[in-house]
């Protein structure tokens, strides 16, 4: 199968052909060129079939269990695009939602995306990181025109979140702090997946909200490559494509919070394989198909029953924690071939300051001989 990052740069390349709702403007031509001048510089992964597949089993742990897989999921790169056979991943989701009786209906596969992609990067302020999604509709690449913000560690509030123009109403007016706790319900339900969350009932709320008050929604600054609007009215536009865009990325939070939280997880044998080949030469949007190499992302896991071992591979790492600095430090991945590699994870302020701060106090000590 073809992969879809070298389709959405061909896009870009030749918008008027291979992007969905594209309008050109000044301003979306400036969106264009940084979005492309990004990806190129970004560390690109496909996640393996077999690896998806463990992927969601996991991700229906309980909600206090992937609260702590949420800790874990901080994405390894500050920018980053990952992908997935999504007809693959939606078809391994209702097999597990028809175990449980949930669910019953035939998956309406025209309606999936044959790929589906999440450009990752850190926000410039540095508090959370924002996931684009790229899917294909109609035969041509869409965008999504807002993006979801996620802060593995505390939860956002709008204050520190929102921006000039961020779900301003009519008369300009911000929301207040519930107005926009609401907000997060409504946007990260559908995030973590409806039918999770039906799944779990009333019993799991608290754990839900920890896992939603700790994510954002934000317009997307690739919106202006679709839409010629006034910032001011961007927010009566989207109205009609929130509910779209719900759907259409049902479940991909909790999904990545664990494919995330499954590359970080301690004592696993990663294997990120060689370079996914590059696919013979097509042309797609009247233009040659680039050849950027994709990392595929596999995992030596043992066979689990059920979602029992993930539940125990991440138990207690969503407990409330207190506010202290997570000390820098190096995070090995071993691979299959027994290749080994360090990457340097900064420092961060972890955990809740109402229920007080740790401050550490580190003693180097000689080791006798």
């Amino acid at each position: 199968m073809d992969d879809f990052f070298n389709t959405v740069m061909a896009a870009l390349a030749e918008p008027r052909r291979g992007l969905n709702r594209y309008k050109k403007s000044r301003r979306g031509e400036y969106a264009r060129n940084r979005l492309r001048q990004e990806l190129l510089g970004s560390q690109r992964f496909t996640v393996s079939n077999s690896l998806s597949y463990e992927t969601v089993k996991a991700s229906f742990a309980k909600p206090k269990v992937l609260a702590g897989m949420m800790d874990m999921a901080i994405p390894p790169f500050d920018n980053m695009w990952i992908e997935w056979d999504e007809p693959h991943r939606v078809k391994t989701v209702h097999d597990m939602l028809t175990s449980t009786g949930l669910r019953t209906e035939p998956i309406k596969e025209d309606g999936v995306s044959s790929r589906v992609g999440y450009h990752i990067h850190k926000r410039a302020d540095g508090k959370c990181h924002e996931y684009q999604m790229f899917c294909m509709t109609e035969g041509k690449v869409a965008i999504a025109p807002m993006v979801m913000c996620m802060n593995n560690a505390d939860a956002i509030t709008s204050d520190a979140f929102l921006g000039e123009h961020q779900f301003q109403d009519a008369v300009g007016r911000k929301p207040n702090e519930k107005q926009w706790r609401e907000s997060q319900i409504d946007n990260g339900m559908p995030f973590l997946g409806m039918s999770y969350c039906q799944i779990h009932g009333d019993r799991a709320t608290k754990h839900i909200c920890d896992l939603v008050f700790r994510m954002g929604t934000s317009i997307s600054p690739n919106f202006v490559l679709g839409f010629n609007a006034d910032p001011t009215n961007v927010m009566e536009m989207l109205k009609p494509l929130q509910k779209n865009m719900r759907i259409m990325s049902d479940g991909d939070a909790r999904y990545l919070i664990t494919v995330l939280a499954m590359l970080n997880y301690p004592h696993k044998i990663v294997q990120r394989g060689d370079v996914q080949q590059a696919a013979a030469s097509r042309v797609q949007f009247g233009r040659r198909v680039p050849k950027n190499e994709l990392r595929i992302l596999e995992i030596d896991l043992p066979k689990p029953l059920g979602t029992t071992k993930y539940e125990k591979m991440f138990r207690g790492m969503g407990s409330p924690k207190r506010q202290h600095v997570r000390r820098g430090h190096f995070h090995t991945y071993i691979y299959k071939d027994g290749r080994r590699e360090s990457k340097w994870i900064g420092e961060q302020v972890v955990g809740n300051p109402e229920l007080g701060k740790i401050d550490h106090d580190y003693l180097l000590n000689r080791r006798n001989g």
